[in-house]
Order: structure tokens, then C-alpha cells, then sequence
């Protein structure tokens, strides 16, 4: 069976991805990673939300704030709250907001995403559009999280790092955990 894509590239014929795809694919992975919804109310939730709201149609998860329980995804409107997932009126209660870690600009298009950090809850890491080519940085410094790990890869230790970019070393030692996270995921 053939399911169309839930994020629709940026570029469709070479599939090239945009800062906003970056944005939609950090609130789908928190959607079903961390909140652990089901990926068919994903789909739901998409379907429905275009079909109740047109404009949504070209970055829908970036088009609303977005709530869960863990099964559903809910918007509110100042009229009700609306269960997305299913399309009906939901009396559930809602749960915290993912899309915390989403930054927008005056224009509410997003423009930074501070990736989940397994055991951080602080915001350390951070992709931003039209820094460092939206890699993960060390937030408020464009210093990528790839250099600190090559050079602790290297042998070079954290205080070190930390000295000669002027960073506090709690910070370096985030980024260099996040490098081993996202390897050992890649893996």
C-alpha cells in the first residue's frame, strides 16, 4: 500500500530538504518519539488539519501548535479544543506542547530548533536557519557541535575545548554527548 509522504521536500525532484522540512521532521520525530502518538493519528491529524484549514497544506505541522496525550494530536482554537487526530470535539486534557523547542520570528515561520536532548533539558544545542547551514551549534555561538566532537574525538579534552571558544565546558560537554547520541541512533 502507498502512503503519500507526511513532509513534502522542499526540492520534490532531487528530494532536497528546506529548514522548514528540518523543522517539520524535529516536531515528528517529538511527536512520536518522545510523546510516543501512533504514526497513523500523525496521518490523521495531517489529513484533517488540511482539510479543516487549507493554508496548512504546504508545512501543516508547522501551521499550529500542537498538543498531545500521547495518542492524539490536538490544536486550540479560541472557539474549542479540537482533536485533530480524529476530527471531533475532545474533552481529554491537554498535555504539554511539544513545539516549545520550535522558534518562530514576527512572522511565525520557525527559525530555530533546539533538538531533544536525551537527560538535557536546557536548551544547548540548536539549529538555525542560515547558521552554520541549520547544523547543530552550540546555541548563541555558530560553533558546530561536529567540530567540538572531532576535536574530542581527537583526544582533546572538554576544558580545552572550552577555553579556546570561550564556552562554558557544561556546554561542550553537551554537545559532545549529543554527537554520541546521534551516532550511536545512526548506528
Amino acid at each position: 500500500m502507498f502512503w503519500p509522504p507526511v513532509i513534502i521536500p522542499a526540492d520534490k525532484e532531487w528530494q532536497l530538504l528546506s529548514f522548514y522540512n528540518l523543522a517539520e521532521a524535529h516536531i515528528l520525530a517529538a511527536t512520536r518519539y518522545r510523546h510516543n502518538v501512533p504514526f497513523p493519528a500523525v496521518r490523521n491529524a495531517i489529513a484533517n488539519l488540511v482539510s479543516r484549514y487549507p493554508q496548512a497544506s504546504v508545512h501543516p505541522l508547522l501551521s499550529q501548535d500542537f498538543y498531545t496525550n500521547g495518542v492524539g494530536l490536538f490544536i486550540k482554537t479560541i472557539e474549542e479544543t479540537v482533536d485533530i487526530s480524529r476530527e471531533q470535539l475532545s474533552l481529554k486534557m491537554i498535555m504539554d506542547m511539544f513545539l516549545e523547542r520550535v522558534i518562530r520570528d514576527d512572522d511565525d515561520n520557525p527559525f530555530k530548533v533546539f533538538p531533544i536532548v536525551p537527560g538535557v533539558e536546557q536548551k544547548v544545542i540548536s539549529m538555525t536557519f542560515r547558521v552554520s547551514s541549520s547544523r547543530p551549534v552550540i546555541d548563541g555561538t555558530g560553533v558546530q557541535v561536529a567540530v567540538i566532537s572531532g576535536r574530542h574525538n581527537a583526544g582533546e579534552a572538554p576544558e580545552s575545548i572550552a577555553e579556546d571558544f570561550d564556552i562554558p565546558v557544561e556546554k561542550i560537554r553537551t554537545a559532545i554527548e549529543y554527537a554520541e547520541w546521534k551516532k550511536a541512533k545512526a548506528a
